[in-house]
């Protein structure tokens, strides 16, 4: 019955109901009683519900509401607009005939009641000044988050300035030392003239307000005596060079003395860069400072500021090799000159090498934390991974030389730092710090054969974890192993331990095994060529194809088995499997000089044909990731037919890597059209005449498709070129097959004999159902098998016998 009681009061008091559980019980009764003793419920009615609610905060605010209701129809959107200025702050202390005269004023606005009653309303002030400060207190929310009542009186009296809305002191308000700076003696009267002679777009900066807050009456006297120099008009030039040089009182100090002696004034004011060698007495010959853009104009002007007079007579002298400098250049980055390397100590050499950098990134300069640079160090980290230069920057190395030469070793290499942890990397820079990893390589790693300089990184980042096991590694393979088992093999004391355990221990085998799946039997029987095929890595390669190609699993098991069993050649080249692939007859020297894998070398690399199966699987990873990854290429389920017994990979190798790649393809072709097969069987048409079968002649056709390359250059791509065309000429020749290439070999020296023809290319039978074929428009399924595809190609001239 209370509770009933206490909200029917609240409904008549015009209070919500829900303020109850807002406020409580003792808030609310407080509120109501206050609002019925007064008889105001009437306006309270009238009022939003965010206008109620400070009734709540301030009861007594009903005694004042009870005396003014009669004028209650001017009052109700004033009266909540007061409200809410208030906030949690009691109006009902303030003077009632001060509340009265701004809550029905309305030439005061609105939303400015509460501030103006509180700090202004009793203080004398012309009819200028109410206006202004109308203005300045309904700017005030836009120009700074800094409450009124933080500020002192002599600080609240900068509202009565025109300046507190003029743009030229924006920076400052928000601010609370700019405040009081303001307010010290003489420092606004100097900014008052500045804003005097300053053009309507100028605006003061903190800095600046600062150093006028160190010396103002030296300013205001300096100012004075420079501005004699100049025509009224010039004013706005000069306070646009002198602010924007942010050395206010020493350029004035500096003015005063040349001043004088300058006949042509306006040449100082027409740029920034003319005021500063003024001030500075510099002079150029050769150097066309008018002509620089504002990068150029930017580290001019540091030079000259902070006395880099070796840089100054440096870009003289070598006026082209500064003024060509492109916009997004190393050396115009004023991250770089003013906080990595000593402008000072650039050479000629330098300057022109300048012409070819570009900037660093925001996240390489994350990592550039050293005091200092030499221009060759920057040069060098440039274009390097971001994970480069956070190693570089944590070398424990006093010369500069050593860091660079450590580094380089790593860099020769194709080694993605980016993939190590950060605390990985710091271990890595310690060990190199105690010597290079040549040297590692050669003394704890020299037994370990074909250790490419990848995988000692890789053992070097976690040394410790893998010191006690390298003694018995004796290849990398197992090296690579260890690095892959990381987890598992800290269990074991030795790598022979570990090795005992390698068929229970290895995840992607474990996988294998189950899923294919192997039996005991086999596995027994083929133990040793599976413990090598783990240990090489090629386990997890196969489990990585297997993921998300489940109707591919009977295929795998079929060429892994074949492959653990040592006998992969015979399954690849089954019995008839390449006469029934491309539906033509083969003769057996033909046949077997097909299944003979060409090498030949030059100082191109090594370029040879590959049929072997982990080789083939990774076409898609190398040399680059490609549609046909085993991973995650887009046609990973087309990558089984590479299998087929009529494909082959070609690899190149140089420099320990494989740069290039292309798929050589034995099928057959034609000159003219083939009829289309028929795709399903029907009763036959007597009373149509039986067409002519026009015999249309075939003939045996080695396929070169698209190459792909990865870290060549193109005078080493020309030279690979030509490897190539001898090797497939000579593959041709031997299996007396036309040799037909795809248009993406068009346009390279090595091939400009051949003429671009159209020409029927048969689409061979693949045991995977669908297959990948670059030059005859990608994917293609089983549908199109036995068909012929219809392109243009390259073929040599004077084999074009139609």
């Amino acid at each position: 019955m209370e509770h009933l009681e206490i909200v029917n009061s609240m409904e008549t008091a015009g209070i919500p109901s829900g303020f109850l559980e807002e406020y409580g019980v003792n808030a609310c009764e407080t509120a109501v009683f206050a609002i019925l003793g007064c008889g105001i419920e009437r306006i309270v009615k009238k009022l939003p519900e965010k206008g109620r609610k400070y009734f709540i905060q301030d009861p007594d605010i009903a005694k004042f509401l009870r005396k003014i209701q009669k004028k209650e129809e001017l009052l109700i959107h004033r009266l909540c607009s007061l409200f809410l200025q208030a906030g949690n702050e009691k109006i009902s202390a303030l003077d009632w005939k001060m509340v009265e005269e701004v809550l029905f004023d309305e030439e005061i606005p609105a939303n400015i009641q509460y501030p103006f009653l509180c700090y202004f309303k009793a203080l004398k002030l012309s009819e200028n000044q109410i206006q202004q400060v109308y203005q300045s207190l309904e700017q005030y929310p836009n120009q700074t988050k800094i409450l009124l009542g933080e500020l002192c009186e002599e600080e609240r009296a900068l509202l009565l300035e025109p300046l507190f809305t003029d743009n030229f002191l924006a920076s400052i308000w928000e601010d609370r030392n700019g405040w009081k700076a303001l307010i010290k003696p003489g420092v606004f009267s100097v900014v008052q003239r500045i804003h005097e002679i300053a053009s309507a777009q100028q605006e003061l900066t903190k800095n600046q307000l600062f150093q006028i807050a160190e010396k103002p009456e030296e300013i205001h006297v300096l100012l004075s005596k420079v501005l004699v120099y100049f025509q009224e008009e010039q004013y706005p030039q000069f306070c646009e060079r002198w602010l924007e040089n942010n050395a206010l009182w020493a350029d004035l100090r500096q003015m005063d003395r040349i001043l004088p002696r300058i006949t042509e004034k306006q040449e100082i004011l027409d740029s920034r860069i003319g005021y500063v060698c003024a001030l500075y007495h510099a002079h150029f010959e050769k150097l066309s400072v008018r002509e620089l853009n504002w990068k150029q104009e930017e580290l001019i002007l540091y030079a000259l500021v902070y006395g880099k007079k070796h840089f100054l007579k440096l870009v003289d002298a070598q006026h082209e090799d500064f003024e060509y400098l492109p916009y997004h250049n190393m050396l115009l980055d004023k991250d770089v000159y003013t906080h990595y390397l000593n402008i000072n100590t650039i050479n000629e050499k330098n300057l022109r090498n300048c012409r070819f950098l570009s900037k660093f990134t925001p996240k390489q300069k994350e990592y550039l934390n050293r005091p200092s640079y030499t221009f060759e160090e920057l040069e060098f980290l440039l274009p390097l991974d971001p994970a480069y230069i956070y190693f570089y920057d944590r070398l424990e190395l006093k010369r500069s030389d050593d860091r660079l030469r450590v580094t380089r070793e790593l860099t020769s290499q194709d080694y993605k730092f980016s993939l190590l942890h950060e605390e990985k990397i710091q271990k890595l820079a310690k060990r190199i710090s105690q010597k290079p990893v040549s040297l590692w390589q050669q003394q704890e790693m020299g037994h370990i054969s074909e250790l490419k300089l990848v995988c000692v990184l890789e053992l070097l980042a976690d040394w410790e974890l893998y010191e006690r096991f390298i003694p018995e590694i004796g290849n990398e393979s197992q090296a690579r192993y260890l690095i892959r088992n990381q987890k598992i093999i800290q269990k074991y004391e030795t790598f022979t331990d570990f090795q005992k355990h390698m068929l229970q221990e290895d995840s992607a085998w474990l996988w294998l095994k189950k899923t294919l799946p192997f039996s005991e039997t086999f596995i027994q029987a083929n133990e040793e060529r599976i413990r090598s095929f783990i240990s090489s890595g090629s386990a997890e390669i196969v489990y990585q194809f297997c993921q998300n190609t489940e109707n591919k699993w009977e295929s795998v098991r079929r060429l892994l088995a074949a492959e653990l069993m040592g006998e992969f050649h015979k399954l690849k080249y089954y019995t008839s499997d390449l006469e029934q692939e491309i539906a033509y007859p083969l003769a057996k020297e033909t046949e077997k000089m097909w299944q003979e894998n060409l090498v030949r070398t030059s100082k191109a690399g090594k370029l040879w044909e590959e049929d072997r199966f982990i080789q083939v699987l990774q076409i898609g990873e190398i040399p680059a990731h490609t549609c046909l990854s085993y991973q995650s290429g887009t046609y990973k389920e087309c990558l089984l037919s590479c299998f087929d017994s009529n494909k082959k990979v070609l690899y190149l190798e140089w420099g320990g890597k494989i740069v290039f790649r292309a798929l050589l393809r034995l099928t057959k072709g034609s000159w003219k059209k083939h009829p289309m097969p028929a795709s399903h069987v029907e009763f036959a048409d007597l009373t149509k005449e039986k067409p002519n079968q026009e015999n249309i002649p075939e003939e045996l056709v080695l396929f070169l498709e698209r190459p792909y390359f990865k870290g060549l250059n193109k005078k080493m791509e020309k030279t690979v070129m030509q490897l190539v065309e001898n090797l497939v000429q000579e593959k041709a020749r031997k299996i007396q097959a036309r040799l037909v290439i795809s248009m993406s070999y068009y346009g390279y020296q090595a091939f400009e004999h051949y003429k671009c023809r159209e020409y029927y290319v048969y689409i061979s039978a693949s045991k995977n159902g669908s297959q990948y074929l670059d030059s005859l428009g990608g994917e293609t399924k089983i549908s199109e098998e036995g068909t012929y595809g219809k392109n243009e190609f390259l073929i040599m001239e004077e084999t074009i016998l139609k």
